[in-house]
């Protein structure tokens, strides 16, 4: 008797069909999150293959050549490396330069740093 009061009662109902509205809307959010991270992928992919051509061209191609049996050594490898992942740093952080100036207007970056500044020296500097 308890149970059936408890069922039929309209807070109950009302929770019901919140927990059933948040379950029906995510599989959508499920969807367009994956979406959003492979297409993040695919862009990051895209600058991690400039990086490596650029590190190619600028230092491993002349170290082949300068090397006796035409490769590299273990350290020169991972040299190479270092040298890729810098340049992709630069690369995506000269993107999303180009990103916020684009959204957001030219000039914004450095006037939300003059404000941060700004703020930042009423309360810490």
């Amino acid at each position: 008797m308890v149970f059936g009061s408890i069922f039929g009662a309209p807070a109950f109902l009302h929770i019901l069909a919140a927990v059933a509205t948040f379950v029906w809307s995510l599989a959508p959010i499920v969807r367009w999150r994956e979406k959003v991270t492979a297409k993040t992928h695919s862009d990051l992919l895209v600058f991690a293959r400039e990086a490596v051509r650029r590190t190619y061209e600028e230092w491993v191609r002349a170290t082949k050549a300068a090397n006796a049996d035409g490769k590299l050594t273990s350290d020169e490898r991972a040299e190479a490396r270092r040298m890729a992942l810098s340049t992709l740093a630069r690369l995506v952080a000269g993107k999303a330069r180009e990103e916020l100036d684009e959204r957001l207007g030219a000039g914004t970056a450095e006037s939300l740093i003059e404000e941060a500044v700004r703020l930042e020296k009423g309360v810490a500097f």
